[in-house]
């Protein structure tokens, strides 16, 4: 309690630089085998919570079941990010059976791990503009005062934009037609294992969202990290409806 109420009144958004893929991350199945899943660690979650109590009316940070729905908030929207690599990758799973060919890791190694533009990859400006777009549509969050979820918005338009590379890109891509725009560029740099244009991504519109579902259940296999040793499995805590 002490270190969120800590948080909340540094009046500094500038300890969230590492909490996105290094904090919390996804550890693919094509690399991870069975530990593959969402990693967060508690110190990420903590870090959130309280940025998101520092946009409430002074003092409601220490009030025990606004700090409760602020780590809550925080959890949520960390899953949300890295929950969305797991769809990439279900969807480039979906794809590697089809075709018979590997696609997930050449992508991973040519174009994810190889950013040729500011914006990129624009795999990350996915994942943070569905840090915002699932705000809206998980039922698990409406139970979290709306106070909170106005906080959490608002910290989320203020971060976003000052994250580096296709991170920043998140919000322009909020709204649904820009969404699915990137989307789309994104299932064709994954099946070509290259960030070049091919003119053609509109093909992927009749069948993007079905082979982006998750493959597997990524909220029984999401961990919270922390002092104690093992990572501890998340899913009495944290029920997204999607995952």
């Amino acid at each position: 309690m002490k270190e969120l109420e800590a948080m909340a009144g540094s009046g500094d958004d500038g300890r969230l630089e590492e909490v996105l893929d290094r904090l919390a991350w996804y550890a693919p199945i094509h690399f991870s085998g069975e530990r593959w899943g969402v990693y967060i660690e508690e110190h990420a979650v903590i870090t959130l919570a309280g940025r998101i109590g520092a946009r409430l009316p002074a003092g409601r940070i220490t009030d025990q079941a606004t700090a409760q729905d602020a780590i809550r908030s925080a959890l949520y929207t960390l899953y949300f990010h890295e929950a969305f690599h797991h769809y990439v990758e279900s969807f480039a799973i979906r794809v590697e059976l089809v075709e018979k060919t590997s696609r997930y890791v050449p992508y991973h190694h040519r174009v994810y791990s190889r950013p040729t533009g500011d914006d990129e990859p624009v795999e990350e400006a996915l994942a943070c503009a569905e840090m915002l777009r699932r705000q809206k549509k998980e039922s698990g969050l409406k139970a979290i005062h709306r106070d909170i979820r106005r906080a959490t918005r608002g910290l989320l338009e203020d971060w976003i934009p000052t994250l580096p590379g296709g991170y920043r890109k998140g919000l322009d891509l909020e709204q649904e037609a820009r969404f699915k725009e990137a989307q789309n560029r994104l299932s064709s740099q994954i099946q070509a294992g290259t960030s070049v244009s091919s003119g053609d991504e509109a093909r992927w519109r009749l069948i993007r969202r079905e082979l982006y579902r998750g493959i597997c259940d990524c909220r029984r296999n999401t961990y919270l990290v922390g002092t104690w040793g093992s990572p501890l499995i998340l899913r009495n805590l944290c029920h997204p409806v999607t995952g």
